[in-house]
């Protein structure tokens, strides 16, 4: 962890630009340009991580031997906590490894209303990377223009133990998988105002996204302010839009060719 680097308990890390930072992993693993987590559990120990509204952006890392990565954000050892990722603007990141923007090795994820753009990986995900762990995924934009052949997220060995990703714009549809559930996700490439990564008009992140969705059970709501603090909805329409800001402008009508519609499952984000 360059910027920041956290080993176990409960934290919130919020209202932070943890930018330009650099790692070089001589040895072993390596996590997190900007913020490396770590939980070791030890008995007793409350295991919640919250990130919301930061900027992480133009951190670097080199892992050794691609062991680990996370070139905004990345996960060390750990299996219980519970991490919750929304509000942030993650971009222009860079790892020699896994994971250009977020790296997950086995925890829970709950990751809602985030802008993950133009990060990249040199080993596999420029956009994210997951290891094994459930994860839950609605109302960002997760979006890399970089020039390699790597997918925009990825799966290292195979492993993922549950999915649920709906209400996104991706770059591209995951492939078939049992695990992997998909739910009004879009693939047409997000369009900002200058020098902002807030929506231009006509940007297929305008009114795209979910106000409220059942998360184990309990009702989980998109954010009422965004990034910049003004309100969430934009008071133009009632309709939230995708990523960590809002836009002032109207939802624009699109086609639903690029959308994948597939029946959400029961999901548990904490399964016993």
């Amino acid at each position: 962890g360059a910027g920041m680097n956290i080993w176990g308990g409960r934290a919130i890390i919020e209202n932070n630009s943890i930018t330009d930072n650099s790692f070089q992993g001589i040895s072993g693993y390596s996590s997190g340009a900007g913020i490396m987590w770590a939980n070791l559990s030890y008995p007793g120990t409350i295991e919640e991580l919250i990130i919301r509204n930061n900027i992480i952006a133009g951190n670097e890392g080199s892992t050794h031997n691609a062991a680990g990565g996370g070139g905004g954000f990345g996960t060390g050892f750990g299996w219980d906590e519970e991490i919750r990722i929304y509000n942030n603007l993650i971009c222009n990141n860079y790892i020699t490894g896994n994971g250009g923007g977020i790296y997950n090795y086995r925890s829970p994820l709950l990751i809602y209303n985030n802008t993950i753009y133009n990060n990249e990986s040199t080993t596999g995900g420029n956009s994210m990377s997951f290891g094994q762990g459930e994860c839950v995924m609605y109302n960002n934009v997760i979006w890399s223009d970089v020039e390699n052949s790597l997918p925009d997220i990825n799966f290292w060995e195979g492993n993922i133990n549950s999915l649920l990703v709906f209400n996104n714009i991706l770059k591209e549809p995951f492939a078939q998988n049992s695990k992997i559930s998909e739910e009004w996700n879009n693939y047409l490439q997000p369009v900002f105002k200058p020098d902002s990564y807030e929506p231009a008009e006509n940007s297929p992140a305008i009114g795209r996204g979910v106000d409220s969705v059942p998360i184990s059970d309990v009702w989980d709501y998109a954010p009422m302010k965004v990034l910049a603090g003004n309100d969430r909805p934009d008071p133009v329409d009632s309709y939230v839009d995708l990523g960590a800001y809002e836009s002032e402008f109207s939802r624009p009508v699109f086609p639903t060719a690029d959308l994948a519609n597939i029946v959400l499952p029961e999901f548990d984000l904490n399964p016993e």
